[in-house]
């Protein structure tokens, strides 16, 4: 087996506040004492919410995502991030909001902040679905050794942390698998139960001794356990007893389940209203920790929601069975602590959302309203959301509304998503074109690359909520100048303003072109101008009320970073201004 890069493409993390007690029971049977004096959960935390922010970073402040769940009434938040750009080293800015974001949580009300660890470095695999080594491979034991170097040096880092999860969804083939394994067409078999119960075994002993070589009164959560394959069936009881029987044998680092977990995890997901049989399949897999003497350990159902697949008629309907479910737990299940509804916001296609993505608005859907009902919270839950008659003349209408382009460069750990073109930064971030490898057939790279031609149009196109008249557009272009060409990297040399009503029909109502000589030369030893050196460019024209506008590039930065037949456009931010 080859030797291994360790490297993830990062987490953020988040961290809670309070302290809860982590007493448990080791596996040897028998009654130990409880978790809590009366021998159940806290379910003051019931009602918690995912907030996922490697996906929301770049569309929505700290201090915004802080007050939307402390208006939702949500006491527990588990924040599914990123902060790390290897196994041995973070990402600066991911993780300088990250201490933002638990500051914010915690002062806005919020007690319990959940951070959920994940993924980890191997075989130089990025991202959430990474595989792991098969326990009878020579290099098992480096990995392991690797994972709970990354989990002392993050305690080590949110010293705040106090509430930990160790990873999500192992007993499912995309989130555990070997090597070379594939979703389709496969040319290995993936991890049998078994064998990720093993390896899951493994890395919880690893982790949680990682964190708590810095952090003796860590809350450590177990990997959630999936519910892809059936709500309480084997993949989630038989996943979970092979586990209890490993702690059980002593051949896993420990007998005591408090060097593995203190409190059990998995995703009660269902696709219809939640009657007996939902808080029944629960009680299954509960029954698994009763079986092996362990029946007073706490549990959180870390994901639990619905998705209305685009068709927001389906929100009234799901938000009576959200309500349904929570009734359920908090009369069926006392070890339940709190279940995190899935999730926070809409993102695209995804429809699970208590509120809509911020591109559209902030506002609430049906789903949000009601997790604020039952959690007895009564804040405004509209602060954020856009009004027709909010701007003035000179505004900005661009921000944060929705947009799509001709192609995006998706890595907001590098720095760039199409998010990022209206999210009010103007100094660092932003959108650039880009394509994934298999997305365009002059890719050749694993990690994607720009236009094979400076002519090739790429365009972005901003929806407005409502039609305003607009008399600007400003783009803001980076500040770093290319070490090779010495001039400011990827300035878009021709520019086009469309509006349309419908938009699908575009009319251009201004341009700018920009000669060679208009892009200036710096000397050696200038890496980077700041706004007094490079201020933004200004397209202006004739007032037009519009809903749609597309701003499109049709002759890209002839150079960026000597790299033949990569052309890109790249700017901080583009503005639209009300006449």
């Amino acid at each position: 087996m080859k030797s291994w890069q360790r490297r993830i493409i990062g987490m953020f993390l988040a961290a809670a506040m309070i302290v809860l007690t982590a007493c448990g029971n080791n596996t040897d049977g028998g009654d130990n004492a409880s978790l809590t004096d009366n021998g159940k959960a806290d379910q003051s935390f019931l009602h918690g919410l995912n907030f996922s922010d490697q996906q929301m970073s770049d569309r929505i402040s700290v201090s915004q995502a802080a007050y939307l769940a402390s208006a939702l009434g949500a006491k527990s938040v588990r924040v599914c991030a990123n902060c790390m750009e290897t196994g041995t080293t973070f990402l600066d800015s991911s993780k300088k909001r990250l201490h933002e974001l638990f500051s914010s949580l915690t002062l806005s009300g919020v007690e319990q902040v959940i951070f959920q660890i994940g993924p980890f470095p191997w075989e130089d695999v990025m991202g959430n679905k990474a595989p792991a080594p098969d326990p009878t491979d020579p290099g098992y034991t480096d990995f392991l050794t690797g994972i709970e170097k990354m989990a002392e040096m993050l305690a080590t880092e949110f010293p705040e942390v106090t509430y930990w999860q160790l990873g999500n969804l192992f007993n499912y083939d995309r989130f555990l698998h070997p090597l070379g394994w594939k979703e389709e067409n496969s040319p290995i078999e993936p991890f049998t139960i078994t064998e990720k119960a093993d390896i899951t075994t493994d890395m919880m002993y690893h982790i949680t001794k990682g964190i708590r070589s810095k952090k003796k009164d860590a809350v450590i959560i177990m990997p959630a356990m999936s519910a892809a394959d059936g709500f309480g069936g084997p993949a989630m009881t038989d996943y979970l007893d092979r586990i209890y029987t490993n702690i059980k044998s002593g051949k896993h680092g420990s007998k005591t389940t408090e060097d593995f977990f203190d409190a059990l995890a998995w995703h009660p997901l269902i696709e219809s209203k939640p009657d007996q049989s939902f808080a029944d399949n629960n009680k299954k897999i509960y029954a698994v920790a009763e079986k092996h003497g362990d029946k007073n350990r706490k549990v959180y159902l870390t994901e639990f929601g619905f998705d209305n697949k685009g068709d927001s008629s389906l929100d009234e309907q799901q938000a009576e069975w959200i309500t349904e479910a929570y009734r359920l737990v908090k009369e069926n299940m006392p070890y339940v602590e709190s279940m995190h509804t899935y999730r926070m916001f809409n993102d695209g296609e995804e429809g699970y959302g208590l509120f809509n993505e911020p591109r559209k608005g902030f506002a609430p859907t049906a789903k949000g309203l009601a997790f604020q009902k039952m959690a007895g919270a009564s804040s405004d839950l509209l602060k954020y959301v856009i009004k027709e008659d909010q701007y003035s003349s000179g505004d900005n209408v661009a921000l944060s509304v929705p947009t799509k382009a001709s192609s995006s460069c998706e890595h907001p750990g590098w720095g760039w998503s199409l998010s990022g073109v209206n999210n009010g930064t103007t100094e660092n971030g932003g959108w650039s074109n880009y394509y994934e490898k298999g997305e365009a057939d002059w890719i050749t790279s694993p990690t994607g690359g720009g236009s094979n031609d400076f002519n090739k149009p790429e365009w972005v196109e901003f929806n407005l909520p409502f039609s305003w008249e607009i008399n600007k557009v400003i783009l803001y272009t980076r500040g770093e100048i290319d070490e090779n060409f010495k001039q400011v990297m990827a300035v878009p040399h021709w520019t086009v303003v469309e509006v349309s009503d419908d938009g699908k029909n575009w009319k251009q109502v201004g341009e700018l072109k920009l000669k060679d000589s208009d892009v200036k030369t710096y000397p050696d030893g200038v890496t980077y101008v700041d706004r007094s050196e490079n201020p933004p460019l200004e397209i202006s024209f004739n007032a037009v009320k519009t809903q749609n506008v597309r701003v499109t590039f049709k002759k890209l930065s002839p150079n960026w970073q000597h790299l033949e037949n990569q052309y890109f456009v790249q700017l901080n931010e583009i503005e639209i201004i009300m006449k």
